[in-house]
């Protein structure tokens, strides 16, 4: 699987692309040392929960009071998926191919992810399981309009 973009309904939300061909690094800039100015709070970890979000992670409280909804395209052997989760009303994922819904609800969803990238499903193995471990984020994220 190949994540290739995350973005939103709103214009406010930067859109990220990834790089199809190789590693993507999501990072900030180390500045001189006499510039005041950081990198914190750009979104480095927003990007991440928000990948995860749309991967179908567990509901996020702090995203709840969003008017949002993300997307991600992502690309599965030759096929091009668009996942879309609403921020608001968090039960509502759904994965597009050629536009079309083809996968509604969350447990669906994550089915049809394991599914598709062929992970064996059981007791101690699952897409989520797996995923966790790349993505492992300990932050709360406190949102606002």
């Amino acid at each position: 699987m190949k994540i290739l973009k995350l973005y939103s309904n709103r214009n406010k939300f930067n859109t990220i692309k990834f790089n199809e061909n190789g590693f993507s690094f999501i990072c900030g800039v180390e500045l001189k040392e006499k510039s005041k100015n950081t990198y914190n709070g750009v979104g480095k970890t927003l990007s991440l929960i928000l990948v995860d979000f749309c991967l179908g992670s567990n509901t996020l409280k702090s995203l709840s009071k969003l008017k949002y909804s993300f997307f991600l395209d992502i690309k599965i052997n030759d096929s091009l998926y668009t996942i879309k989760r609403n921020a608001e009303k968090q039960s509502i994922i759904e994965i597009y191919k050629d536009e079309k819904v083809i996968i509604s609800g969350l447990t669906d969803v994550k089915n049809f992810l394991s599914n598709e990238i062929n992970i064996i499903k059981n007791n101690e193995i699952s897409f989520r399981t797996i995923l966790s471990y790349f993505l492992d984020i300990k932050v709360v994220v406190f949102l606002t309009q």
